[in-house]
């Protein structure tokens, strides 16, 4: 039973990374805390009479207000932990309980600014058992809903994508790899060209030689060397941080998280950003897959 809920927690989930959407998130949650609160009056609100506007436009901004402060500022300031690649049902559902507890003690010190409640750790503490007994059903369902939903729609989609390429024997075209520092570049046979990934203001280039991998770590950026290559439909930008050779995609599988493409030779799986699963397609397909 332990294995079965750490291997559930440990599932791939898609993380939303940009800003925008956070913000909009916020104040869809906010909106709907406030109307909640104003229409059915719950928790005795009934009893503040002329002031029930104010106090649950109050709430529904405490909890715009925290949303943003966690979901934008908080998670930029901890890059690492807030990878997309590497985000799960289990910290997704820490996280959200992270929102949900401080969205409670923060409403509460708004009770008590408006003097409609008292603020004492017996107060503190029960609220907060109270929130994450109420709050921790709703949101594991609506975690492993979205879990489930997203999964079988990137499987889906991963099933009708055209993934073998007819190898067309290139041997001889070749791939300039551009360093920015002097006596870095190099070229290879496109046909030996695995994949990029971004490393800051470097790039690590993947390739084959003499049948085994190799790594060679240049100064360019993997934006500009997707620049100087867009016009080569087999050298495809999948990710913000990776470079995918078509040519030597073997598999790609969907999870919750998105797209994998498996390359030949490559133990790792290398993302691709669902906002780009249709211009893959198209790729695929135009290069005879």
């Amino acid at each position: 039973m332990r294995q079965k809920i750490v291997s559930l927690l440990n599932r791939p989930i898609a993380l939303e990374t940009g800003s925008f959407a956070r913000y909009k998130q916020a104040w869809f949650f906010g909106a709907f805390v406030f109307l909640f609160l104003f229409i059915f009056k719950p928790f005795g609100l009934a009893g503040t009479g002329p002031d029930l506007l104010r106090v649950t436009l109050g709430y529904g901004v405490v909890c715009f207000l925290v949303m943003i402060f966690l979901n934008v500022f908080v998670m930029r300031l901890f890059p690492n932990y807030f990878e997309e690649d590497h985000w799960t049902l289990g910290r997704d559902l820490f996280w959200s309980m992270v929102n949900v507890m401080l969205i409670g003690f923060c409403n509460l010190l708004f009770s008590s600014w408006m003097g409609i409640g008292g603020m004492n750790w017996n107060t503190i503490i029960t609220l907060q058992v109270y929130t994450f007994l109420v709050g921790i059903f709703p949101v594991s369902v609506s975690l492993l809903w979205k879990e489930n939903r997203l999964r079988n729609k990137h499987i889906r989609a991963s099933e009708g994508l055209p993934v073998r390429i007819t190898l067309i024997n290139e041997k001889g075209a070749r791939i300039h790899v551009a360093s920015e520092n002097q006596g870095e570049s190099f070229d290879l046979d496109k046909m030996d060209l695995l994949y990029l990934k971004s490393a800051e203001n470097y790039i690590e280039v993947y390739f084959l030689e003499n049948g085994k991998i190799q790594k060679r770590i240049i100064r360019n950026t993997l934006k500009k060397f997707a620049k100087d290559w867009e016009a080569e439909p087999s050298l495809f930008r999948c990710h913000k941080s990776y470079l995918i050779n078509l040519i030597r995609v073997r598999t790609i599988t969907g999870n919750a998280q998105g797209l994998k493409a498996q390359l030949e030779h490559v133990d790792t799986s290398i993302p691709i950003s669902r906002l780009l699963i249709d211009e893959l397609k198209q790729r695929m397909e135009s290069l005879g897959a």
